[in-house]
């Protein structure tokens, strides 16, 4: 895991919610799964790249090409609704 993984998970640690939202074990199975499911083809982005719709549309477009459960698709989703505000609309994912 890198440096930006590294951040990730920390920030998502340190912003789980005390309401029963995104714990840092749950954040943990995200960056988990994000790894093993969408940085087999590219780098990993983080959630807050991008607004709640645009990583919607990434993840429902991505879903066609690596097969995600409903929960799988769930905690992706959760992933980003933990994430602060994303800044306006990105480009295609790198790989």
């Amino acid at each position: 895991m890198g440096f930006t993984g590294f951040l990730l998970i920390m920030w998502l640690a340190a912003a789980a919610p005390d309401d029963g939202g995104t714990t840092a074990q749950q954040a943990d199975g995200a960056r988990r799964l994000m790894k093993a499911k969408c940085g087999r083809c590219h780098r990993l982005h983080e959630p807050a790249e991008y607004s709640t719709e645009e990583w919607k549309q990434w993840l429902d477009k991505m879903r066609k090409k690596v097969p995600l459960t409903p929960d799988q698709y769930d905690t992706l989703m959760s992933s980003h609704h933990s994430a602060p505000s994303a800044p306006a609309t990105q480009t295609a994912p790198s790989r």
